[in-house]
Order: structure tokens, then C-alpha cells, then sequence
């Protein structure tokens, strides 16, 4: 051994003791001895001298070695305890030997005590450091078992040679609406859930999966106990043995309905998006009206994936309607129906009827309900049918009728964006035979008289074309109208039309070019600023009152209207060389506008990002304060004299809808640096002395409660007033106590004790957090208005190994004794801190030694079990 070996004799004979140093010396052992024959003495040198080893005569005229064994099991069991005696019987020794003692060795045979010695504090380290390993197996359990149980999703383990499930997460019980042990019971049971039109390509997964493909992704439908069908998403992969052989195949279950209905919902907006993209090309490119109509209901079948587009039309001196245009997989089928239509138009409510006289979209489950032979049909029409009326000066020429394959597939989103489609159409049959109006329509927005992107985007070609030739620069707005929805759902379609066309008169004025100006569609603008300098000078330019054109309200009827709207800006030839990547990078910095909340942002892919998803957590924290998201956890403070509980530390949490529980890491400096922290803080602080109060009021003997404060909140002049309106929800007992951190109050020491001091008078302790990290100047704390000092983890986590880190926490509790102060030291996680910090002195420990953070409810328990 390189250093000594510190041995505590507990013997009442030296001679004995020398003995038996000698022994070991007589091996190389570099020895440090202590003596000692009391009980008092061995509790002493247990603390003081810190002994690798003590070696115990059995039998003392003062203190017997069987007591001694047993303070040693008590006080410090990790040190190895050896008899050395003359008297010890065989009995005795296996008695000693089940007490916990290392061994024993004969004084007349005291050559074996260097071995002896050797094996028992090579054990000793041994068991230490399997406490150690089985310590973090056991808390890596419980933090996978905790991690598992707060999954949304389902874990599971199929055991391949005994051909079933072993585990499955208890999130099945959501998903499957089954227990987990269903599912272990029953072999088959995955099998029963699946629906039946997806069982085959399941079970033909599983067998590639077993045969080779060593995993899968796979999304299916399967039949909750409730007979519920739900989407879910099931990753698999197959586990080996050390052989080799396929052993286990491990995967995880997710809920994916809402993902699958937002998928087939997007995936028809799309199509009809592209529909209507298709068709309104189709309206640029043709002039003739039989040749339109027809191509429409085309691009219907195969962009928008309709089983059935026709297009009718009725004449106005007779009213007589004509199939014009039909395609579709029952195409051919329709003209019993316009016959019967034509030879009595007022009979029945049938849905052609309807919809050609109310001018208003028709949307029918089917198209008779007098079943096929009354409409002259080969068969049923199951599908859903609308009817969307085409329409010019208020006149109803037509209607557009559209079957879908699948019962109910018309939400109002589709419905809107079909009637934009049929206003369109529309409007291209009032302009055909008008070869003007057609090329108006090509080139330029009907509503608003600006370019339309196509013109625009041959525009800012040229425009580019002259910047790149005199080598100046040029900037790309593109403008959207935030709340154009809701002005055509608050004042109505008008009002957003009266709207965009003041707008795009602003827009006019605030350039001198017009060609530089367009509505690329919806409630999406654009402009051009040729000339720039770079991007200080754009910046510049925008902060300019004239580019806040909206802000003034728009006039409707006699009524104000707001408006507020985001920008994205692009720069030429910095964020792109042609127009269109311009135009896609000035999109592109608008939407991260729009998603971080943010009034302009230039294109930058990087900055915008980090920028959105910041604001991004700053919006919802300002939600989560409006929603009242926020709630108190309690950390119990132990008195280590009388081993009870003396105090709580609330602590703040954010319990997100979304996501459960964000650690305090991800959101308290946000609640900082955007100042909400002082409307959280009052809250903490009322919330508190309720909950302290209510605890009381139900016979609970409730300790008091510390509620950390913030800097902004010491500092801001209302702090003091906050703490009395916190107190008048507190009743007689004030049991509230404020921690505020030693740099904290170092920034300002003057104002800080001063506002101290009048929170003290109020009978509200003070403790100082986080003690001995560096800040406070010791001159200082004998006049602080503090009742107690909370020695910081760091010095704890490390003490019982460091010799330094426990002078240093000594030093502290004699000092804080020595101004009358209690002490309390954080974050304690071993028995062994705790022991140290008794014979310390320490007063108060508190740490996951004691308890973890625990909920309102939680702490409850916890408070009528200790009355108990």
C-alpha cells in the first residue's frame, strides 16, 4: 500500500496493540494507529480518525467487542471489522461472523492477521462497489420503468420459440382499449385486433420480418375493445441471440388515427389545390367553351380524383338543362335524369333540382333516394354527390356535380376551395368569346387589379435582368394579410373583398412603379424595391412609416376594420439568382414569420429557424400563463436531530397539455428573459400560503413552505407589496419563507437587504441559497436579514470523499451557528452524507435522500403519514 493504513484498535492492553502493529508492519503495511478501550472513544475515532480497519478484543473490562461491532454496523458498516483475541470461542465466532464481522484471528496465532487484514479490506471495497453498481442498475430500472409508463406509446417484446408476447407498455390500454395481460394471455390476441381488410398484409410482414427483412414499419387498422377502429403505427425489429439464432422481436405501438385523418385530408385539399391549379390553367390556355368544360371535368378524374365530374347547363328563355360535359366511371348514366328534370322541373327535391334553383352548393349522400329505377340508373349511386352552381352576374347558367367514392369526403375547407374552382370557371365561361378579358384573366387579379403571379413572376425576371446589369440590388416583400379569414367570417365575404382592394391601393401609392407591385393569391402580396444597397438599407426602408400602409383601419360600411400582416423579405442576388428561387426564399421567410410569430424576417435558413422556434416557446409560455399551466411541487426539508419534517421547498413546474411536464431547464430562463417571471413569481407566492393554508385548515400539522425568488422580482418595486398581497391569503400562521440566491443579492446589496428587512418584519424568514459558491462577501452576512443558509449540492455531493469540500461545509455550519442561523445543506443522496452531516451538526438535509419533489397531492399523503 502507498499510503498508511489507518487501523482503530479497540483494546485495553498496548502491549496487545503493539503486537499486533508489529505483525502487519512485519509484512511492509505502513501503519497509522489509534487506541482506544470506551465506547465514547470509539465513537470519536470512528468520526475523527476515519479508520480503514478496526481490529476489536473480544472481551474488555470496559467495553465489550460485541458492542463495538454493533456501533461500528451502525455508524460506518463499509468499514471492515476484525476480531483479534485470546478467548474467542468457536460459538462466539460464528456469532461475531453473523454481526457482520470480516473474521477473526487468534492472538496466539497472529500471523494470520496481515492476510486476514488484506482479504477483509479487499471485501469490503468489493461490497462497496457492487452497492455501487446494483445502486445505478436499480435507479436505471426505475427511470426506464417511469420513462415507459409516461410513454403515449406502447412498447412490446414477442418471444419468438415461445410464439407470443411477453411484455406489451400500458399504453395499450388507450390505444387497444385491452390490459397488457390480455395481450400475454392470449397468444393470438394481436392477431383478433387487426381489421380485417388489413390482416393479410400484417401477418405477410411478420413472416419477411422472421424470414429476413429483420424489421418493419407498418401502418394498419385495428378494432378497440369498444369496436372503435383506430390507425396505428407499428416499428418492429428482430433481436438475435448470442448465436445468432433469432430469439425476441422487440417494437413500439402508436396511435396514428389523427395523423392518418390529417394525412387524407391534406392529401384531398391537395388534390383539389392541384385541381384547381390544373383547371385554371386549362381556363389560360382554352378559348373554346365545349373544349373547356370537357377538359375540366378531365383534370376532375384525374388530378382531383373524382369518380364522376359532369357540367351542366341551362338555358335562360327556357330553362332546359343540357349535359354538356361528363367523364367518369359512370358516365353515360345521367341522361334519364336530366330527361325527367326537363319534362317537369318542379317535381320532387331531388338534388339537381335544388341546387338549380338556390344557387347554393348542394352536398347529397346520394342522388335519389327512389332508389335506381326511378332515376333510370343501372345501379345505386352510393357515393357522395355535390353540386356546385356556376354562376354569372347572379345569374344561374350551370352547375358543376362532382361524385366522391367515399360517403361524407366534402368538409367545409373543400367545399370552400371547390367554390373558388366553379367561381372561376365561372367567370372564364362569362370571358369566353371576350379574348381580352381572357388575357386579363392570364395576367392579372380580378379583385384587386394587381399583376397575378404569372405576370408578376415575368416581371421581376426582367426587373432582375436590369439589377444584375448595373450591378445594384434588389429586395422581394412578400406580404400576408393575417386576418383575412376572419374578417370573411366576422363581417363577411364582402368586407375581406373591400379590404384586399384598399389594400392593394396602399400598396399602389407606396410605389411609383405599379408593375412592382401583385397579388400572388389569397391573402398573399408582393413588392419589389430595385436599388437597394444591402440589407441594412432594405431594413431601414421597412421601418419607414410609409411601409406601414396597414396600420391605419380600413373603412366597411360605416365600420373599422384592423389589420395586421407579416412580411418575408428576399434579397437579389444574395437569397437567389432568378426569380422564382427569389420568390420561393421570400415565401419561405414569410411562412417563418408566421410560424414565430414574428411581424418581418429576412430569408435566412439558419437565424429564422432558431429565431421561430424560440418565439415559438415564448408564445406558449404566454399561453401557459394565461391557462394557468404552472403548479407548485414540494421538496420536504428533514430536521437531522429530530428526524421530522420542518420545512418545504416549493418548486416551480410547467405541466405543457402537450407534452406533460417540461423541466424547469427548458423554461425558467425564458420566464426571465421575457419578464413573466414576475407574474409567476406572485403567483408561486399566493399559491403557496393557500396551499399552506388549506393543509392547515384540514387538521394537517403543515411546516412552512420557502418559495425561491428571481432577481427580477427582488429587484422590481413592487416586490414587497407582492409579498403582502401573498400574505393576506395566508390566515394567522404565516408560514411562508423566500430563498433568494447569495449572487442575487450580492448585485445589489444596499437595496436588496433593505427590501429584505421589511419582508422580515412581516414574520417572513430568508434563506440564502445556493451558500458558498463565491459571491458573498463574509463581512456582510452578520448583518443580513437571514434566517438560514442553504449550503450548495456541489460541496455535498462530494464531501464524504473530499477532505476540502468538508472543511469547507464545517466552516459554513460553525459559521452560521456562530451568527445563529439554521443550516441546511441540499441535494443529500446518501446515508453516508447524512450521517457526516449529523455529526456535523448540520440541522436541516434535504435531497432525494428524502424525497424527490412531490405534487400538491402527493406532499399530502406525506404530511398526514408523518403526523401519523
Amino acid at each position: 500500500m502507498s499510503e498508511a493504513l489507518r487501523v482503530l484498535f479497540v483494546e485495553d492492553v498496548q502491549v496487545d496493540a503493539d503486537l499486533e502493529i508489529r505483525e502487519l508492519r512485519r509484512t511492509g503495511m505502513k501503519v497509522d494507529y489509534r487506541r482506544v478501550e470506551t465506547e465514547p472513544a470509539f465513537l470519536e475515532a470512528i468520526g475523527d480518525f476515519k479508520p480503514d480497519i478496526i481490529l476489536s478484543d473480544f472481551s474488555m473490562p470496559a467495553f465489550d467487542g460485541m458492542a463495538a461491532l454493533g456501533i461500528a454496523q451502525a455508524n460506518c458498516p463499509h468499514i471492515p471489522f476484525l476480531f483479534v483475541s485470546g478467548t474467542l470461542g468457536e460459538e462466539y465466532a460464528i456469532r461475531a461472523l453473523q454481526k457482520g464481522a470480516s473474521d477473526y484471528v487468534l492472538k496466539t496465532n497472529l500471523i494470520r492477521l496481515p492476510a486476514a487484514v488484506t482479504r477483509a479490506i479487499a471485501e469490503a471495497k468489493d461490497k462497496v462497489d457492487r452497492r455501487a453498481v446494483q445502486g445505478e442498475l436499480e435507479r436505471a430500472r426505475q427511470q426506464l420503468s417511469s420513462i415507459v409508463e409516461a410513454l403515449d406509446d406502447a412498447v412490446w417484446s414477442w418471444a419468438i420459440d415461445e410464439q407470443r408476447l411477453t411484455y406489451i407498455g400500458p399504453a395499450s390500454r388507450v390505444i387497444f382499449g385491452r390490459d397488457p395481460e390480455e395481450f400475454c394471455t392470449q397468444p393470438d390476441l394481436w392477431r383478433q385486433v387487426i381489421a380485417d381488410d388489413d390482416k393479410k398484409a400484417v401477418v405477410e410482414t411478420w413472416r419477411d420480418l422472421l424470414a429476413g427483412t429483420g424489421s418493419f414499419d407498418l401502418e394498419y387498422r385495428i378494432v378497440k375493445a369498444d369496436g372503435e377502429i383506430r390507425w396505428i403505427n407499428n416499428r418492429a425489429r428482430l433481436i438475435a441471440a448470442k448465436d445468432g439464432a433469432p430469439a425476441r422481436v422487440d417494437g413500439i405501438i402508436r396511435d396514428v388515427s389523427d395523423r392518418m385523418a390529417a394525412r387524407q385530408r391534406i392529401s384531398r385539399l391537395t388534390r383539389i389545390r392541384a385541381l384547381s391549379s390544373a383547371v385554371n390553367s386549362a381556363i389560360v390556355r382554352l378559348r373554346e367553351r365545349k373544349l373547356l368544360l370537357e377538359r375540366i371535368c378531365e383534370i376532375a378524374i384525374d388530378v382531383g380524383k373524382f369518380d364522376v365530374a359532369r357540367v351542366l347547363t341551362i338555358d335562360k328563355a327556357s330553362g332546359r338543362v343540357e349535359l354538356v360535359a361528363e367523364t367518369g366511371a359512370r358516365s353515360g348514366k345521367f341522361a334519364g335524369i336530366v330527361a325527367r328534370y326537363n319534362a317537369n322541373p318542379e317535381g320532387g327535391d331531388r338534388l339537381l333540382s335544388r341546387a338549380l334553383k338556390s344557387g347554393q352548393t348542394v352536398i347529397g349522400d346520394t342522388l335519389d333516394t327512389n332508389g335506381p329505377a326511378a332515376d333510370g340508373l343501372g345501379e345505386p349511386l352510393r357515393s357522395t354527390t355535390a353540386s356546385f352552381p356556376l354562376v354569372i352576374k347572379e345569374n344561374i347558367v350551370g352547375t358543376l356535380m362532382l361524385n366522391a367514392a367515399d360517403n361524407q369526403v366534402f368538409d367545409q375547407e373543400e367545399i370552400r376551395l371547390l367554390e373558388e374552382l366553379t367561381a372561376n370557371i365561372s367567370f372564364a365561361l362569362e370571358l369566353i368569346g371576350h379574348q381580352e378579358r381572357i388575357d386579363y384573366l392570364a395576367y392579372y387579379d380580378v379583385l384587386t387589379g394587381l399583376s397575378n403571379r404569372t405576370l408578376f413572376n415575368d416581371r421581376l425576371s426582367q426587373a432582375l435582368t436590369v439589377s444584375n446589369r448595373e450591378g445594384t440590388m434588389l429586395a422581394l416583400v412578400v406580404f400576408n394579410v393575417v386576418q383575412l379569414r376572419s374578417i370573411n367570417e366576422s363581417f363577411g365575404e364582402l368586407a375581406g373583398d373591400a379590404v384586399l382592394r384598399e389594400l392593394s391601393a396602399r400598396l399602389k401609392a407606396l410605389s411609383n412603379d405599379p408593375a412592382s407591385v401583385a397579388r400572388l393569391g389569397g391573402d398573399r402580396f408582393a413588392l419589389m424595391i430595385p436599388a437597394v444597397k444591402g440589407l441594412k438599407e432594405v431594413a431601414q426602408q421597412l421601418a419607414e412609416e410609409r411601409f406601414r400602409f396597414y396600420e391605419t383601419p380600413f373603412n366597411f360600411e360605416d365600420r373599422e376594420i384592423s389589420l395586421m400582416v407579416r412580411g418575408g423579405v428576399a434579397l437579389f442576388p444574395n437569397d437567389g439568382s432568378d426569380a422564382d428561387s427569389l420568390l420561393h426564399n421570400a415565401e419561405s421567410a414569410l411562412d417563418q414569420a408566421r410560424k414565430a410569430g414574428e411581424t418581418l424576417l429576412f430569408y435566412s435558413a439558419d437565424a429564422n429557424t432558431r429565431v421561430a422556434e424560440r418565439r415559438k416557446v415564448e408564445n406558449r409560455l404566454q399561453m401557459a400563463v394565461e391557462n394557468q399551466e404552472f403548479e407548485l411541487h414540494y421538496q420536504p426539508k428533514l430536521d437531522l436531530h429530530h428526524r421530522k419534517f420542518v420545512g418545504l421547498e416549493a418548486l416551480l413546474r410547467w405541466r405543457d397539455p402537450d407534452v406533460g411536464l417540461v423541466p424547469p431547464s427548458d423554461f425558467i430562463y425564458l420566464l426571465e428573459d421575457t419578464g413573466l417571471i414576475l407574474e409567476v413569481g406572485r403567483w408561486a407566492l399566493k399559491e403557496a400560503v393557500t396551499v399552506r393554508r388549506a393543509w392547515k385548515e384540514a387538521g394537517i400539522d403543515a411546516p412552512r413552505v420557502a418559495v425561491n425568488v428571481s432577481a427580477l422580482q427582488l429587484r422590481d418595486r413592487r416586490f414587497i407589496r407582492d409579498v403582502e398581497d401573498a400574505l393576506a391569503f395566508s390566515g394567522e400562521d404565516i408560514g411562508l419563507d423566500l430563498e433568494i440566491t447569495e449572487s442575487m443579492l450580492m448585485e445589489n446589496i444596499h437595496e436588496g437587504v433593505t427590501k429584505l428587512r421589511a419582508v422580515r418584519d412581516m414574520d417572513v424568514h430568508i434563506a440564502i441559497d445556493d451558500f458558498g459558491t463565491g459571491y458573498s462577501s463574509l463581512s456582510y452576512i452578520s448583518t443580513l436579514p437571514v434566517n438560514t443558509l442553504k449550503i450548495d449540492r456541489s460541496f455535498i455531493s462530494g464531501m464524504t470523499e473530499d477532505p476540502a469540500k468538508t472543511s469547507i461545509v464545517t466552516t459554513i455550519i460553525s459559521l452560521g451557528h456562530a451568527l445563529r442561523m439554521e443550516i441546511v445543506a441540499e441535494g443529500v443522496e446518501t446515508d453516508a452524507q447524512s450521517q457526516l452531516l449529523r455529526l456535523l451538526h448540520c440541522d436541516q438535509i434535504q435531497g432525494y435522500l428524502i424525497s424527490r419533489p412531490l405534487s400538491r397531492e402527493a406532499t399530502t399523503m406525506l404530511l398526514r403519514g408523518d403526523k401519523k
